[in-house]
């Protein structure tokens, strides 16, 4: 399986401007890393943390960003959501995680 780099925002809400970095993916965990190294929003997650993803549909029509969304595995609910410069980056990281 190996490992995946990739740029992406990380988002606290959808309506959250984001925090950009770099997001890394290994086989059993991701962790995100802001370009702003003063920036509290580090990220290290066990994928068996996560129970699901969901992404938004970009048809073209409107400009809207590519979101994968991944879904905690907790009473609490919540995620972890990513903003990908493109439709293609995003769809890689969904293809990476496998779900």
């Amino acid at each position: 399986m190996g490992t995946m780099t990739i740029g992406a925002k990380y988002k606290a809400t959808l309506k959250d401007r984001g925090t950009g970095g770099v997001l890394r993916m290994s086989e059993d965990k991701l962790t995100f890393t802001p370009n702003d190294q003063r920036s509290l929003m580090k990220l290290s997650v066990d994928f068996r943390t996560i129970k699901g993803h969901k992404f938004n549909k970009v048809d073209g029509s409107k400009p809207s960003p590519a979101l994968l969304n991944l879904s905690k595995d907790s009473d609490k609910g919540g995620g972890y959501i990513f903003e990908f410069e493109n439709v293609a980056n995003r769809d890689l990281c969904r293809d990476f995680l496998g779900y």
